[in-house]
């Protein structure tokens, strides 16, 4: 779990002047500087846009198969998977580089929690990897694709969700030999190099070329793409482009580079690539599916119902507030293990028909009270064994799920909250299907039906835990009243306690145990 220094923000009121501490801007998260295409770099950039404390960890494909996948389209394609030079470069930098085979990414190796960026070098992922491959880039990991890597960008969805299931070889992008990028506008990526300047590779080598013009034009993530540099021979065509699409997943960059051999320039633009695609998150989310739990976040997850990517708009909520997000996939080796748990700040359960060991309950305990957030979700009576396995988990607490007391009636909009930082900017919740919540002792009720809880919560040591009622107001009714924006307040505040800045409130909540703040309740 993250544990930095809290950054206390004082406001002084003192001769009629408001002082705002330098550095805290209302600008959106994930969004960076916008200059004119034709506006030139004086000076480059300089600095690191990372915490001085943050270690770059790349994940770099590795397959020495480099024939054809069968989802490729262009049968004259080349792979050339070239990665010795690369890692050289960023090993230099001062990344921390890891090659990761076929076998390594099928067995849940590629995890936010523990790489930033993936690198595919002018290779395809393999077919039986690609869904966790996107996994990585929809919870928020930073993808680069090198050369022929870019019609897998297309192919997954990542660069233009319009082209998703083709790779759109010599639609979208082709391929030849030129060897000169010209560089087409001011960004992080190109901090190293200014506009008009040119950037020579060697020429011996086939390299792509993108129409990235036609993606600007033409797909809903325009207003995110950019033409960073194009072929310099005023052919139009673009070498570099990459996308902070808002909307879903990490950020992407695709790039026509010489893998071989690279240039110092090529070289540099390569360094900053991967900085700018690090994620910066404030907190880490490990979503299980490793007990088969009921509701899955994609169609090709281990639960009970697979019919639709139920909680896949919590995920990319949780990932537009800059959260990154896993999942645990069940293991041999154990699943809610200390080890497991460790990198993480919150964890979702919902529905699990596979009952946790002891040794599972111990670890989440120790975890959550040295500061975890814990947040369970259950549903109606006809879930008994699954609500069931959730109290079993909440033995040693006071929360528990109804097990005879269903919602009345089934879906309902309420308006009956609890005085709470989970319901800010919060009018109304709806909830379809569920049970009641029981709470005594020292947990309390956050939103009610009536007399009745839904949600309730509890503070333990460092830690806190969430239990609902539902699992459909965070998955298929998550676009009804303000339940998306109850997602991420939810997530703030199971995440808080270790947060960088507090604004502390100092009203009464009555709802509290005597002694209580707004953030800790003792």
């Amino acid at each position: 779990m993250k544990r930095a220094l809290p950054l206390i923000v004082i406001t002084l009121f003192l001769a009629g002047i408001f002082f705002v501490p330098v550095g805290i801007t209302n600008t959106p998260a994930r969004h960076q500087e916008a200059l004119p295409e034709n506006e030139a770099i004086n000076t480059p950039f300089s600095g690191s846009f990372l915490p001085l404390d943050k270690q770059v960890r790349v994940a770099i494909y590795d397959e020495p198969n480099t024939t054809l996948p069968e989802y490729a389209t262009g049968l004259g394609m080349q792979f050339s998977n070239e990665v010795a030079a690369l890692i050289t470069l960023l090993e230099g930098a001062g990344y921390i580089v890891t090659t990761l085979n076929v076998h390594d990414i099928l067995n849940h190796q590629l995890k936010t929690a523990d790489y930033d960026v993936l690198i595919l070098a002018d290779n395809y992922p393999r077919e039986n990897i690609t869904n966790f491959v996107d996994e990585f880039y929809l919870g928020g990991g930073g993808v680069l694709g090198l050369n022929a890597a870019f019609g897998y960008l297309l192919y997954s969805g990542m660069i233009m969700p319009e082209a998703k299931g083709d790779d759109a070889y010599g639609g979208l992008w082709d391929e030849e030999s030129w060897s000169t990028h010209k560089i087409a506008q001011r960004h992080p990526i190109t901090k190293s190099v200014q506009v008009d300047d040119t950037v020579v590779e060697p020429s011996h080598d086939a390299k792509e070329f993108f129409f990235g013009s036609y993606i600007k034009e033409n797909s809903v993530v325009a207003p995110y793409f950019e033409v960073v540099a194009n072929q310099s021979d005023g052919s139009g065509y673009s070498s570099i482009v990459c996308l902070d699409n808002v909307l879903k997943g990490g950020r992407v960059v695709g790039m026509a580079a010489n893998t071989t051999t690279i240039t110092s320039d090529m070289g540099d633009i390569i360094i900053d690539a991967v900085e700018w695609l690090c994620p910066r998150p404030k907190g880490r989310i490990l979503f299980d599916v490793s007990h088969r739990n009921f509701y899955p976040v994609d169609t090709w997850d281990p639960t009970q119902y697979t019919g639709a990517p139920r909680f896949s708009s919590f995920r990319e909520t949780l990932v537009n507030k800059s959260y990154t997000f896993d999942k645990l996939w069940p293991s041999a080796a154990g699943n809610l293990t200390s080890a497991n748990l460790a990198p993480y700040d919150l964890l979702v359960l919902n529905m699990p028909e596979y009952n946790f060991t002891l040794d599972e309950i111990a670890a989440i305990s120790d975890w959550v009270s040295v500061g975890g957030g814990l947040f369970l979700m259950g549903d109606y009576d006809g879930f008994l064994e699954e609500n069931q396995n959730i109290n079993y988990l909440l033995a040693n607490y006071d929360l528990r799920m109804n097990l005879t007391e269903n919602f009345n009636p089934g879906t309902f909009t309420t308006t009956a909250f609890a005085e709470h930082p989970t319901v800010e900017n919060i009018n109304e919740l709806t909830f379809s299907g569920g049970s009641y919540v029981n709470c005594t002792g020292t947990a309390y009720p956050l939103v009610m039906q009536g007399a009745d809880t839904v949600v309730a919560s509890q503070e333990i040591g460092a830690g806190r835990i969430m239990l609902a009622g539902d699992i459909n107001f965070l998955a298929s009714e998550i676009e009804e009243s303000d339940n998306v924006v109850y997602a991420a307040n939810v997530v703030n505040w199971l995440d808080s306690w270790d947060a960088d800045v507090l604004v502390h409130q100092s009203y009464h909540i009555s709802h509290l145990p005597a002694g209580g703040s707004e953030y800790r309740s003792s």
